[in-house]
């Protein structure tokens, strides 16, 4: 197959866990089609060895079935989102040569109580996509996410721009019946091998994907 014309970032080198840890400036000159702006930011807490960096993202949204559209700033629900420097690099790896981060709502937007979340989504296979939520904390088959504030039983409604994974937690459900990495990883297999790049570049960007997942779930305490 031949190649396709890809992107800038398509082209670049893979944002591996070697790269987070030595130039996680990277991010910032990625440029996906999905953020409408990402700033790396430090937050510190209380205790000096507290401190730890976030990407906080807006991300464009669908209006009315057509284009996407910056987010109004009326909808102050409707992020931006902090999420981890790991879980960023996985998220621009995903999408890098297809599949897309959109805004969703559990309800009509505008309405009182819409809540509105960032989603993973595929061309073509609209019933595969699914909250980001899924995609950082691993959720597999049969698993649901609820947002929780660090060290607390209850849903943490002030954490819900907050997608760190110490907010996170898995819960049994009849749904969702798939695996959010393993679906996210079959698309992004397919999308690279569709881009025309070639068998070993194909195999060293999906190893790349389950190293960043592997780094990710290390570094907070998801195996």
């Amino acid at each position: 197959m031949a190649r396709k014309r890809l992107s800038d970032f398509a082209q670049s080198d893979l944002i591996t866990p070697q790269t987070l840890q030595t130039d996680s400036d990277v991010l910032l000159r990625a440029n996906p089609k999905w953020a409408e702006s990402a700033e790396l930011v430090t937050y510190r807490e209380q205790d000096p060895d507290g401190s730890f960096d976030l990407m906080v993202v807006s991300i464009y949204r669908p209006r009315n079935g057509g284009p996407s559209a910056k987010t109004s700033a009326r909808d102050d629900n409707s992020g931006p989102w902090s999420v981890t420097l790991s879980d960023y690099a996985a998220f621009l790896e995903v999408t890098r040569y297809g599949n897309n981060i959109i805004v969703g709502t559990n309800g009509k937007a505008g309405a009182p109580g819409a809540l509105f979340y960032p989603k993973m989504t595929f061309t073509g296979f609209p019933n595969d996509k699914f909250p980001l939520t899924r995609l950082i904390i691993g959720a597999g088959p049969n698993e649901q996410v609820k947002q929780r504030e660090k060290g607390q039983e209850e849903p943490a409604r002030l954490f819900t721009h907050n997608l760190h994974p110490f907010h996170l937690g898995r819960e049994p459900a009849a749904k969702p019946q798939k695996d959010a990495r393993s679906l996210a990883i079959f698309h992004a297999l397919r999308c690279a091998e569709r881009a025309g790049i070639s068998a070993s570049e194909v195999q060293d960007y999906i190893s790349n994907i389950h190293n960043l997942y592997a780094y990710h779930d290390a570094l907070y305490e998801l195996t």
